[in-house]
């Protein structure tokens, strides 16, 4: 199976996906079709493994912590969305 990379387009500040495999790279949006302006998000079960692999700290602990920072993080969202569409 081959990855699903999420990308962040500079020009329209749109996040996309897409699927390619890990020696390819991506330079056009595939939503406004600007070339050059595309940067690879940093997944958070990237973040999680390589705290894991240079800490002491058990793997369990360091996943709840990650996972109660991602709950945080939806609800700031959550919040901002709901003034917006106010």
């Amino acid at each position: 199976m081959v990855p699903l990379y999420e990308y962040h387009c500079l020009t329209c500040q749109e996040n996309f996906t897409f699927r390619h495999s890990y020696k390819e790279t991506i330079s056009e949006c595939h939503l406004c079709k600007s070339t050059g302006c595309v940067e690879k998000v940093l997944s958070k079960a990237n973040i999680v493994l390589k705290k894991a692999l240079s800490s002491k700290e058990p793997i369990g602990q360091i996943t709840n912590e990650s996972i109660n920072d991602a709950r945080q993080d939806l609800e700031i969202q959550k919040k901002e969305l709901k003034k917006k569409n106010k």
